[in-house]
């Protein structure tokens, strides 16, 4: 007797089982290869604008580069970021307590990307962990049936229990197919995410290092030239008063 006639002939408790378990195994796979084209997709944008970035030397340049990777972590960093700068310097020159608004903003973005790339992950993890235990309960249950329907007969040999105790045990198995996908799936997408994470805490911190050089060190000659002009004119003055 094969597997598609156990299951044919199983009870209509056990069927319910298997069938709900195969639902939680479709969604499950759909999930994987959502989420893992999508991240191989961020991973190879953010990747050939992360090169972009490097070799740029205007900041303008490169937030108009950003906006045509619009699947792209890093570039929806910098755009985080270089967005900050703008509404921070059209007040003004960015004073070095700017930095940290930029940085906030940027952390803010990073925390909105890896919320949206951990979406529907929870539910791997709650079809590997609840599946076998689903399927257990089938098996229980085919086998309570089965000892209940030789308690009925005459015939109490191992032969009479045998089809609806191999009917019980395809759910536990099919339960074990369901969640050791599953739980693959959610490791190798939960690792890839964290990669993400420390990926993009790497870029913030070059970017704010490269926005301080820019914006704050560039500033500073500026400034001690201009205490220089202003403490001669007050020499200058009191020269002349004297």
């Amino acid at each position: 007797m094969d597997v598609t006639t156990l299951i044919l002939k199983a009870d209509l408790f056990i069927k319910l089982v298997l069938l709900l378990m195969l639902v939680f195994s479709v969604i499950s796979w759909a999930v994987f290869f959502s989420k893992f084209s999508f991240l191989k997709k961020t991973q190879k944008e953010s990747e050939l604008f992360y090169s972009k970035f490097r070799t740029s030397r205007n900041m303008e340049d490169t937030y108009v580069e950003a906006t045509r990777y619009n699947d792209a972590y890093l570039s929806l960093l910098y755009s985080a970021g270089y967005t900050e700068i703008k509404e921070l310097t059209t007040k003004g020159n960015l004073e070095k307590d700017g930095i940290d608004n930029v940085e906030r903003a940027m952390i803010a973005k990073r925390d909105n990307i890896v919320n949206a790339l951990s979406m529907k992950i929870s539910f791997l993890a709650t079809v590997g962990s609840s599946t076998p235990f689903i399927g257990l309960l089938g098996t229980v249950w085919g086998i309570i049936n089965s000892f209940r329907g030789l308690a009925l007969q005459h015939n109490n040999t191992l032969s009479a229990v045998a089809p609806g105790i191999a009917e019980a045990l395809i759910a536990t198995a099919i339960g074990l197919l369901t969640a050791i996908p599953a739980v693959i799936f959610y490791n190798h997408i939960t690792s890839k995410i964290e990669k993400i994470e420390q990926r993009s805490n790497s870029f913030i911190n070059e970017f704010i290092n490269m926005t301080y050089r820019s914006y704050i060190q560039n500033q500073q000659p500026q400034k001690a030239k201009g205490d220089k002009r202003s403490n001669g004119t007050k020499k200058d003055i009191q020269e002349n008063v004297q």
